[in-house]
């Protein structure tokens, strides 16, 4: 796909730089579409339109070994969802792990006890707001396991 999407645009941008092109000549909403995609890429680059809140690994001192997992996950989620990652957040402040898995990618696991939460029941209560989400969470958690981190 990369491939394919770098040949269309390289002859895209050769084309713009002919005004009397015949490639724009037949479609001319080729050129408005390029422009698109640059704004948006333009608007994706400028920090004023990333999401305000920043989510923090507060769990990290007690299991470090996902940290990075977390960050990355905090970030994609708060893109989706504000309520998606306060959710996360939260669920890996009181105590969760990322777990490797062969289906999803990952998998939240909570840890009970210790440092982690006092019950089953408290964790589960407070993941209640995922099942809302969890069109915009699987895919992020099966992108995280493919992922290098």
């Amino acid at each position: 796909m990369v491939s394919r999407a770098r040949s269309a645009f390289k002859e895209v941008l050769g084309t713009m730089e002919q005004p009397k092109s015949p490639l724009l000549q037949r479609d001319p909403t080729i050129k408005g579409m390029v422009e698109s995609i640059i704004r948006k890429v333009e608007a994706a680059r400028d920090p004023e339109n990333w999401p305000i809140e920043e989510y923090t690994d507060d769990f990290k001192k007690y299991h470090p070994a996902d940290h990075q997992q977390w960050v990355w996950l905090f970030m994609q989620a708060a893109f989706k969802s504000r309520e998606l990652a306060d959710t996360l957040c939260i669920l890996r402040g009181m105590g969760c792990e990322l777990v490797p898995d062969q289906t999803y990618g990952y998998v939240i696991r909570p840890i009970i006890g210790g440092k982690g939460w006092q019950s089953i029941e408290q964790y589960n209560l407070t993941k209640e707001p995922l099942k809302d989400h969890t069109s915009e969470l699987l895919p992020l958690l099966k992108q995280l396991g493919g992922k290098k981190i």
